[in-house]
């Protein structure tokens, strides 16, 4: 976390190893490059939902990402800030729609909540049953495109 000039809060920095995005689109914030806010979304999408399909114990083909709970807030306000989770679904590789699709299937909201009184949120006022409903609205909606229904 970096206190920078201009910045009423605190500016979080994470390194990222996995590399999604090849050629990323890279600007200068303060001196320091960073990727565009599409490529922060698509990685963070790449680190919920995996990266590698794997065999689950009944033989059907899985993607594995890591449950984090910040990984969720970030999914939350890059759905309501920049694009839409829904929509900007729509725009991935399969993988990444049925990783996702499985995540929303499968994680914990009991566990995402009992984390996120350990996350140090900006807005106060934000709550785990906010971000649960809106992601999985989202991940509703995308399927409903999807089914065509």
């Amino acid at each position: 976390t970096l206190s920078a000039k201009g910045l009423a809060q605190p500016l979080k920095i994470d390194f990222v190893e996995d590399v999604v995005v090849k050629t990323p689109s890279v600007r200068k914030f303060n001196g320091i490059p960073v990727y565009n806010v599409k490529d922060i979304y698509l990685h963070k999408i790449a680190a919920t939902a995996g990266t590698r399909a794997l065999s689950d114990h009944a033989g059907r083909t899985v993607m594995t990402g890591r449950n984090e709970a910040r990984d969720f807030i970030d999914l939350y306000y890059l759905s309501k800030k920049v694009e839409p989770l829904s929509r900007f679904l729509e725009k991935l590789p399969a993988l990444y729609q049925m990783g996702m699709i499985h995540w929303y299937r499968t994680y914990s909201r009991h566990d995402f909540s009992t984390a996120f009184l350990d996350e140090n949120v900006y807005d106060s006022k934000l709550t785990s049953r906010e971000i649960i409903g809106h992601l999985d609205g989202e991940i509703k909606k995308f399927v409903g495109e999807a089914a065509g229904l």
